[in-house]
């Protein structure tokens, strides 16, 4: 794979279209100031062959100043010589596709096909080789990054000696059957379990010294119970003394209060406020009587003030409905005379005109009206003017005066018989002609005009010369004339409908006395209305007085019969005399109001029918003051008593709680279980790890085996032609370091004993090996070598261009620099370089 153009349309610092053209076959150099966009474009190289790295383009480093989208492209030969182009868009999505000619192949953000058996990261860390990789070497023994060359391809410094070593390490922690000790993880859980089986027994023999503890515990526990059953017992007994004491004494007063009262069962079928009630209907029955006066005084004031309504008032209320009729109807009346003389007006107008009209027609006919037929005058007209075209423009015309003057030049010309009988002939044709051309003339269109205009009493001379003109003028009086009658008949219609409408208008306006319009009569109705509404309000209030008065009247009656029910029932309690009766209701309202004082108490505090049945089944002798001191005496025992064991009790808890620290039996058995679990779990892992060491340790020497003597004998070819022959091969001794042989067959270590320059020249081999150990038999990729020869020396330069240009011939190499005077180097050592300024 060679590419042959590259193109960043929106891509980084390039946000306008940048164009890089590459050679095919030979080394190709990009050169460029510092910032001027060398890393992008490696940057964009790679995106290019694997697709975009970040397909969010917000997260891309990347992404242009417009913040828009990325946008690059590139044309490359294929291993078949096919010139084909990549196209690859990242905006809100990843666009990406392969023209082939015509044929267009969406890949999305795949790599191209070429290069499906690459990783990007492997293309990232084998095939661009940096002045930083070189430098890193500086400070590294070869034999620390000969693992990540050979066996990882670069991807990582993660190798698999450095796996087995971690793996040696995590089995060792965990048991070490060498180890004096005891610090690997399973001695520890050993240790931990037995710890724990021994608090286990000692656990044990505590909690049988608490159990008999526990037992001493329950019988005060059980004693307290008994002592508290004991107390609610004494306390519910005082209780009841207690509830019964106060209602029993309650009820001895109020049966002593009506003791005292001579027949009490009469008065207690009295309301407590008779007396109230007495003065209150008293009062009542006289403020309803003088209400009831006002209020007759009022009714009458208001009949008064109700008005009587007119005849017309009567009658116009009857059209009050229909009151926008008669204004429409009064309306039609003015507007019918309206139209009336408008009509007269505009034929007054007309008639002038058509006078003013045949003043310039007619003879002396200006005061009447002329009739006739237009229509006949217009034919008549048009057919003269076209009789006397035919005359001045017909062929036969022509063809008569020709013969005439034909024949007027024989006669005159020959003088002789036969010329003098044609003039006399040519003479007869001409009489013969005029007199027949007379005759036709008579009974002309243009002569039938004239006849037709003098009946009408057309001037003579327009007659005889009637023109266009006069034609218009009669048209137009014909017109005003037609205009006329139409007005005529119309004014009939309208004195007809006036006709019509003054007799409705008559009519209505017959049933009043003294209204004789539509004015008068909105005035004499706006006032009987107004007098009826306020006869209807006073109606009203006169029924609603009555109303009033009725509710008056029926409300004294029964406060009347009320008051004399009252007044006979205090009579009856004084015998006859109401001043008695009036006085022992006073002195029984007295005693009643001190039972309702005591019989309130009993119930508020008391359900009175629960209290009665509780009472008679009850020994009314344990209720009194004395018992219930006993009671309160034998609570007071029980108290003490009972607070004296449950000190006993918390004791003994405290001393049990004191005892039973730490974890319950059930949390020993749980950790000792969990820590057993532990136990087989880090076995098994001492288990595998042992096996994958020994998988990975045996899988390490196989890839040994297979990969590194092709790659060290590539590497040892590369390398003998950068150093010109001083060193003829690579080797990888059983101690896994890394030795050199020289020319002269001495064996050297490439960790110690060769300088940095030379270092750099072996690390640029091994990467030159191991690409074309990656990709044999495969789509070559193109090399990039970025400041890979800034801080080397000529004499170590000039024999590794010359491998470069050769590499070139069969795999694209590009070269990046951003220093100016090793484009001189360059181009001395590489004289086919292909050079790209940006």
């Amino acid at each position: 794979m060679k590419i042959n153009e590259i193109t960043l349309f929106e891509y980084g610092k390039f946000d306008n279209k940048k164009v890089i053209k590459l050679s095919e076959n030979r080394p190709n150099l990009i050169y460029g100031k510092n910032e001027a966009g060398k890393t992008t474009i490696v940057s964009a190289v790679s995106e290019l062959i694997f697709g975009f790295e970040r397909a969010n383009k917000d997260k891309h480093r990347y992404l242009p100043r417009n913040g828009e989208r990325l946008n690059i492209a590139m044309s490359y030969l294929n291993d078949a010589g096919k010139m084909l182009s990549v196209k690859r868009l990242l905006s809100n999505n990843v666009k990406s596709m392969i023209e082939d000619g015509l044929e267009v192949v969406n890949i999305n953000n795949k790599p191209l096909p070429e290069v499906e058996n690459i990783s990007r990261n492997i293309y990232n860390n084998v095939y661009k080789i940096s002045s930083e990789q070189l430098k890193e070497i500086e400070t590294k023994s070869f034999s620390e990054l000969q693992d990540k060359l050979v066996l990882n391809y670069g991807n990582s410094n993660i190798s698999p000696k450095t796996i087995i070593r971690q793996l040696d390490e995590d089995i060792k922690n965990i048991y070490n059957a060498r180890s004096r000790g005891n610090k690997q993880t399973i001695n520890q859980l050993n240790n931990e379990i037995k710890e724990l089986k021994k608090e286990k027994k000692d656990k044990i023999n505590l909690y049988n010294e608490v159990r008999v503890m526990s037992e001493d515990i329950q019988k005060l526990e059980k004693e307290l119970i008994e002592i508290d059953q004991e107390i609610i017992e004494k306390v519910n007994l005082k209780n009841q003394i207690n509830r019964y004491l106060k209602p029993i004494e309650l009820i001895n007063k109020i049966e002593n209060l009506k003791a005292n009262v001579e027949n009490h069962e009469h008065y207690e079928r009295l309301d407590k406020d008779v007396l109230e009630q007495y003065q209150s209907v008293k009062k009542s029955v006289l403020s309803y009587q003088e209400s009831l006066n006002e209020k007759e005084s009022k009714l009458s004031l208001k009949e008064n003030k109700l008005e009587n309504l007119f005849y017309d008032e009567k009658t116009a209320l009857s059209y009050q409905n229909r009151l926008d009729d008669i204004e429409k109807l009064e309306q039609q009346v003015n507007k019918v005379k309206d139209d009336i003389e408008k009509t007269d007006e505009y034929i007054e107008m007309k008639g002038k005109k058509l006078i003013n009209e045949s003043g310039y027609l007619f003879k002396e006919n200006i005061n009447k009206v002329v009739f006739f037929d237009f229509q006949m005058i217009q034919t008549l007209f048009y057919k003269s003017k076209e009789e006397e075209r035919n005359k001045s423009r017909g062929p036969l015309v022509i063809i008569k005066t020709l013969i005439v003057l034909g024949l007027l030049s024989v006669g005159i010309f020959t003088q002789n018989i036969f010329g003098t009988a044609v003039l006399a002939i040519t003479l007869l044709i001409v009489i013969f002609d005029y007199f027949d051309r007379r005759e036709k003339s008579k009974n002309s269109s243009s002569e039938l005009l004239k006849k037709e205009l003098k009946k009408i009493d057309i001037i003579s001379e327009i007659a005889n010369n009637f023109t266009e003109i006069n034609l218009k003028n009669l048209e137009s009086y014909t017109s005003i004339k037609n205009t006329i009658d139409e007005l005529i008949v119309q004014k009939q219609e309208l004195e007809e409908n006036e006709l019509k409408v003054l007799n409705e208008y008559d009519e209505v306006f017959s049933k009043f006395d003294e209204i004789k319009n539509t004015k008068i009569l909105t005035k004499i109705l706006n006032e009987a209305i107004t007098k009826t509404r306020l006869n209807s309000e006073l109606m009203n209030d006169i029924a609603q007085e009555k109303k009033e008065i009725d509710e008056l009247k029926i409300k004294l009656s029964q406060l009347e019969n009320g008051y004399r029910v009252l007044e006979n029932t205090i009579k009856t309690l004084g015998n006859e005399n109401f001043d008695i009766g009036y006085g022992n209701i006073e002195k029984y309202l007295v005693v009643r109001e001190r039972i309702i004082h005591y019989e309130s108490e009993l119930a508020e505090n008391f359900n009175m029918n629960q209290l009665r049945d509780e009472i008679e089944g009850l020994d009314q002798s344990m209720i009194n003051e004395d018992y219930l001191n006993v009671i309160e005496i034998d609570i007071e025992s029980l108290q003490i008593m009972k607070t004296e064991k449950a000190k006993r009790s918390i004791q003994l808890k405290t001393e049990i709680e004191h005892k039973i620290t730490g974890d319950t039996l059930d949390v020993i058995d749980g950790k000792i279980e969990y820590k057993n679990q532990e136990l087989k779990e880090y076995a098994n892992k001492y288990d595998i790890l042992s096996i994958l060491k020994e998988v990975i340790t045996r899988a390490d020497e196989k890839y040994r085996e297979k990969n590194q003597p092709d790659v060290l004998k590539l590497t040892g070819n590369y390398f003998s032609e950068m150093t010109n022959g001083r060193y003829t091969h690579v080797l990888i001794e059983e101690d896994e370091k890394m030795y050199l042989k020289d020319r002269n067959g001495e064996i050297i270590s490439a960790d110690s004993e060769i300088s940095a320059g030379t270092k750099n020249q072996l690390y640029l081999s091994f990467r030159l090996a191991l690409i074309k150990y990656l990709d044999q038999e495969k789509t070559k990729l193109p090399i990039i070598l970025d400041e890979a020869f800034s801080n080397w020396d000529l004499e170590r330069l000039q024999p590794t261009l010359k491998l470069i240009s050769s590499i070139s011939k069969e795999r694209q190499v590009i070269i990046f620099t951003c220093k100016e005077h090793n484009i001189k180097y360059l181009e001395n050592y590489l004289p086919d370089l292909e050079k790209i300024i940006i």
